[in-house]
């Protein structure tokens, strides 16, 4: 794992612990709703070009990398929370040089959690539909790829404010260029801590 995606890491670490300091606003789910959460994940990936009617794929490859999460929104009932939402993997592979580059395939957009009870201790599942990326954050040059996504995800908080996650992300983002299409399809789980301030 790069030194680039452990410094990421140790970031929201510090800012996930400064949520918890800070008890959040009123302790109440109602309302604006602030979160984060770093976990470990794989990310299933295939590839494939396409031109003049020809498609040749690379076959699906499986990475292990760090899981971020990203929240922002309000919830109108203490059941119900409606946000934007940013799930990023960040792994590293190999391009088609042979040289190692750092990876952040993400999915963004609407989405929303039901918890089950409306105080912790409770269960949660959720979903959101957004936009997928695929990008090189730490290379210049590097263009963003885009396509449709979707995250669903279930949850246990535990104690209030704080919860344990799984999530599944997909995303199918292209690129084209002089008539040549290259699409990735990732497929992400992860399991992560979430910290929601509320």
């Amino acid at each position: 794992m790069s030194r680039k995606i452990c410094c990421a890491a140790i970031c929201i670490s510090v800012m996930m612990g400064m949520f918890v300091q800070a008890s959040a606003f009123d302790g109440l789910r109602k309302g604006f709703i602030l979160g984060g959460g770093l976990g470990l994940g794989s990310t299933s990936v295939d590839q494939s070009v396409q031109f003049s009617g020809i498609e040749l794929g690379s076959g699906s490859e499986s990475f292990l990398g760090v899981q971020t999460d990203f929240k922002i929104g309000y919830a109108p009932s203490e059941n119900l929370a409606i946000y934007y939402f940013s799930d990023v993997a960040w792994f590293d592979m190999d391009n088609a040089l042979g040289s190692s580059v750092t990876i952040a395939s993400g999915v963004c957009g609407l989405g929303a959690t039901y918890y089950v009870n409306q105080i912790a201790p409770t269960f949660c599942f959720g979903a959101g539909v957004g936009i997928s990326t695929w990008s090189l954050p730490f290379e210049s040059d590097a263009d963003t790829w885009t396509g449709v996504g979707v995250m669903a995800c279930f949850g246990y908080e535990f104690v209030r404010h704080v919860s344990a996650e799984i999530a599944v992300t997909y995303g199918e983002p292209s690129t084209k260029e002089s008539g040549i299409e290259a699409t990735t399809k990732a497929t992400t789980i992860r399991g992560s801590i979430n910290v929601l301030a509320f």
